[in-house]
């Protein structure tokens, strides 16, 4: 399995919601752009359940792989998490994002999981810089970057070293979130390479507990 270019266009929408594009195009037309969108979300499907099956231990559960769909638009991109068996309530997860942009893997608070979530995001921010404690001279991941709960999508993100520039937004109950971002490109083993993200962030997710 690879990842193309093309691929990371195909989640540039313009257009989402089923009632706008009804005002464009036939239906032929709107079964053929979610025929096209399924087919790219099948792909996203089938490479987060490959990185699944093929691990040695049951830390983690199954994978939750958000549709491609809300029933009233399409999804501008993709999304699926990992957690642990025995944080499945938890706001704090191991996400995976793909977008017309980049391709992105991390540790992070998921805000709208907050309410049923045994832990506060004040907790998670905690457990999650007593865990970058332990990377700080570590090689893997000299390229790992960082972000907050309330980026918006397409902001840019920083170094994780630099995660001391969210101080004051983590104050005010803002999630930090670790990982790795790949910029659009052509990908050819998607699998290989966030499995190994992966493995390195299930340190930084084993400590936040």
């Amino acid at each position: 399995m690879e990842m193309t270019e093309q691929d990371f266009t195909q989640l540039d929408l313009g257009i989402k919601q089923f009632k706008q594009l009804k005002q464009l195009y036939t239906s032929e037309q709107i079964d053929s752009i979610k025929t096209r969108q399924q087919k790219l979300w099948n792909k996203w499907k089938q490479l987060i359940l490959a990185i699944y099956e093929t691990r040695t231990s049951d830390d983690l559960a199954k994978p939750y792989i958000e549709s491609w769909t809300n029933g009233w638009q399409l999804k501008g991109h993709f999304y699926a998490t990992f957690k642990s068996p025995l944080r499945m309530k938890e706001a704090t997860c191991i996400s995976l994002l793909w977008n017309h942009q980049y391709l992105k893997i991390g540790v992070e608070w998921r805000p709208y999981k907050a309410a049923t979530s045994p832990i506060s995001v004040f907790t998670h921010n905690e457990r999650l810089m007593i865990a970058l404690k332990q990377i700080e001279n570590d090689a893997a991941f000299a390229e790992a970057v960082c972000w907050i709960s309330d980026r918006k999508e397409y902001d840019p993100f920083l170094k994780w070293k630099d995660h001391g520039s969210f101080c004051e937004e983590m104050k005010a109950g803002n999630g930090l979130g670790i990982g790795f971002v790949i910029e659009k490109q052509q990908i050819d083993e998607p699998e290989s390479l966030l499995s190994r993200y992966l493995t390195l962030l299930e340190k930084l997710y084993r400590t936040n507990k």
